[in-house]
């Protein structure tokens, strides 16, 4: 759970968003099936991401809004990243015009995850 899951609970988010009734879009978990031509994952991959609905057993999503995490992450601290990586790239999309908008709350996560 967010902030911003915090504001639905306490209707001071905004209702006509497509988002309002979902709580929850972080989510962490195993590859279970992969769709046709997917070859940067595979089944038992360890992913992490920014999802809807979060808050279930399995959620089907486009491969650009997960990544693998590592090994010595657990599934509980390595679903706390994925939100704080978008802001961060929103934010740093704010500093420079130039950013490249497509994934960058991805290459956030990779950054922080290498240092």
């Amino acid at each position: 759970m967010n902030f911003r899951d915090l504001m639905k609970a306490l209707g001071m988010y905004p209702r006509d968003l497509h988002d309002y009734f979902m709580i929850g879009s972080e989510s962490a978990g195993r590859v279970v099936a992969v769709g046709k031509g997917v070859t940067n994952f595979r089944v038992g991959d360890r992913v992490v991401g920014l999802v809807t609905p979060a808050l279930s057993s399995h959620v089907t999503c486009p491969v650009s809004m997960v990544v693998r995490y590592d090994r010595n992450l657990s599934a509980e601290d390595a679903v706390t990243v994925p939100a704080c990586a978008y802001s961060f790239s929103r934010g740093r999309r704010r500093v420079s015009s130039s950013a490249d908008r497509t994934g960058g709350w991805l290459r956030s996560f990779r950054h922080c995850r290498e240092r």
